[in-house]
């Protein structure tokens, strides 16, 4: 005998309904994601992106443009450079024509200056290079060359954000200074010490010399008493033969004994003068 056959629910024979789906959240979640997908394609149609968005496409094309932006800022400091040794008197009427500030051309000039022949750098990107630009030219000839600039490598700052490039050169360049003052404070001292030997060896010199003429002086004293001794010795043996001969001196010798004593009377007086002063 056949067994009868059961009634069951719509509950119990609809999948769906036995699940019990919020079909108000379902369509709201669909009408979401329809929403998402507008919103992308707006996105890239605005940005001409009229192709499927794949994200190492996009991030390699970001770093050629971020790379390109170095180049054109480059180009447009040399622009500037031109302008303004071809055309001097007009370079700030170009500024404005152009658009651009003094500051602005100011970064520029510099970064033209500083990175167009140093290819290697320009790959860092221009807010990385604009940090730069305030490293001597030997610091950067180092990194270009693949060496060590204010103590980083090329690779180490091709790592880093911006921010900590920025730190990492402002500490460099306090610990330089601080170097710096140190070695001139050093370099200062040193001079110190030369400075006071040099006035030390040029008191002894000097000295020696005093010693010497002294030692001159003393010895022309001696001569000088021992020959004016022997020239009155001279003149009064001269007197004193005459005397014995009971005659007077012949012209001859009478000029001679008075030229003599005029010439040690004329020094006598001479020394006088000497004293007085």
């Amino acid at each position: 005998m056949a067994r009868p056959r059961m009634q069951r629910s719509p509950e119990k024979t609809d999948g769906i309904a036995a699940a019990k789906v919020d079909h108000a959240a379902l369509e709201q979640a669909s009408n979401a994601l329809v929403e998402v997908h507008n919103e992308i394609a707006a996105v890239n149609r605005y940005y001409g992106e009229a192709e499927l968005f794949k994200f190492d496409r996009a991030v390699s094309r970001l770093g050629d443009v971020v790379r390109h932006e170095t180049v054109y800022a480059i180009e447009a400091g040399v622009l500037l450079c031109l302008i303004k040794a071809n055309a001097k008197d007009r370079f700030y009427e170009a500024l404005e024509i152009a658009g651009v500030d003094d500051r602005f051309a100011r970064s520029r000039m510099q970064l033209a200056i500083k990175l167009k022949d140093r290819p290697s750098l320009q790959k860092l990107g221009l807010s990385k290079a604009l940090q730069l630009m305030s490293e001597d030219d030997d610091t950067l000839d180092a990194l270009a060359l693949g060496g060590t600039g204010a103590s980083l490598t090329l690779d180490e700052i091709d790592r880093m954000s911006v921010r900590e490039l920025k730190e990492t050169l402002r500490k460099e360049r306090e610990e330089y200074a601080d170097e710096k003052a140190a070695d001139e404070e050093i370099i200062r001292k040193k001079d110190e010490r030369i400075n006071k030997l040099s006035r030390r060896s040029t008191r002894s010199t000097r000295r020696d010399e005093i010693n010497e003429l002294l030692a001159d002086l003393d010895r022309a004293k001696v001569n000088a008493a021992a020959e004016l001794k022997t020239l009155m010795d001279s003149v009064g043996a001269i007197q004193t033969v005459y005397d014995e001969a009971k005659e007077q001196p012949e012209e001859d010798v009478q000029q001679a004994v008075e030229s003599a004593l005029e010439f040690a009377n004329k020094w006598v007086h001479e020394l006088a003068d000497r004293l007085g002063e």
